[in-house]
């Protein structure tokens, strides 16, 4: 996974955070869902929204033909201001266990630091 581009709003109730990612192909075919959480000094924020979007114009593969990997758009609201924030995600996969709890598995690399401007 990597990132494309980030873009943050300052609002009175905290920080918006929107990051456009790509999505190696192995990643996708893990799960069924998506899910990325923020995750600050301060706590834990779950995407407002997750979002397929076409790749950019300038994606392109080792060949030259179209870019392999998927293209998400993620939004955190109200993220506390702080000083760093890493972006986790994880895919549902079908199922669940015996008492009932959704089964995720990790995606990629884990992690995906957010640079603070």
């Amino acid at each position: 996974m990597r990132v494309l581009k980030q873009e943050r709003a300052s609002r009175p109730e905290g920080v918006a955070l929107i990051v456009d990612l790509a999505v190696r192909p192995a990643d996708e075919d893990v799960g069924v869902k998506l899910t990325f959480l923020a995750v600050t000094e301060l706590g834990t924020t779950i995407a407002s929204l997750v979002e397929r979007v076409p790749p950019p114009a300038s994606a392109k593969s080792v060949t030259g033909g179209p870019a392999p990997e998927g293209f998400w758009r993620v939004v955190f609201e109200r993220l506390p201001d702080t000083s760093a924030i890493e972006v986790h995600y994880y895919w549902q996969v079908a199922g669940t266990t015996a008492d009932g709890r959704v089964c995720y598995v990790a995606g990629g690399p884990a992690r995906l630091p957010i640079v603070r401007r």
